[in-house]
């Protein structure tokens, strides 16, 4: 049995898409907890109705300077610790979807290289012709896309996480999703993260947890 964790901090649109595929593959995928860093997380409530374990984690700290960064690793280990304690109950964790609109640092990312996903609102298959890397990357990534560069759509990406910001190998690309003329951001992303967050969530899920048996 292959095991699945969830990392979010509001949702549940992503925790669905995760529940619906282990309901898919219940004879050989699981998922054996849900970490937000809201206390009150509306995916505690979803967690609820589909009797999942469920608990809060304080994920605090930024970027902005060494003294944030460092607490925000101490958090990290927080998690991390508690990430490893699951394992002694129920095994490997074989995929952790994160949907924290944070960003994690420290010795999370080494420990579950490989298995540790991100859920990115923008497409990173988009590269700036004068830097040569990533253009969308980090939380502003969708609204640099469609405010700043105009962009009439834009579709979701499910990566790897490695020690850089939004820099991890690709997994799967969602569903393009175009902007309604007179569609504000907020409305937007909401539909892309309906329509686009969830075939590229799918994708990356039966690539990592079903492909891989094959």
């Amino acid at each position: 049995m292959k095991n699945i964790v969830v990392l979010t901090t509001t949702g549940p649109g992503n925790l669905l898409t995760v529940i619906e595929f282990v309901q898919k593959h219940s004879d050989s995928v699981r998922l054996i907890h849900i970490f937000s860093d809201l206390l009150q997380s509306p995916s505690f409530v979803t967690a609820q109705s589909y009797n999942i374990p469920y608990s809060y984690i304080h994920i605090g700290g930024d970027l902005s300077n060494m003294e944030s960064k460092n607490i925000r690793k101490k958090d990290c280990d927080v998690l991390l610790s508690e990430l490893k304690s699951l394992e002694k109950r129920y095994g490997k964790i074989d995929c952790i979807v994160s949907a924290f609109r944070k960003i994690l640092l420290g010795d999370i990312i080494h420990e579950y290289a490989g298995r540790l996903i991100n859920v990115h609102p923008a497409d990173l298959t988009v590269y700036d012709i004068h830097t040569r890397k990533r253009r969308y990357t980090g939380i502003g990534g969708l609204y640099r896309a469609i405010c700043d560069d105009n962009n009439p759509h834009s579709r979701t990406t499910v990566h790897y996480i490695d020690s850089g910001i939004d820099t991890g190998e690709i997994i799967a690309m969602g569903d393009d999703v175009i902007r309604f003329p007179t569609e504000d951001l907020d409305d937007f992303e909401q539909r892309q993260k309906k329509y686009s967050d969830k075939t590229a969530l799918t994708h990356a899920l039966e690539k990592i947890m079903i492909m891989e048996k094959i």
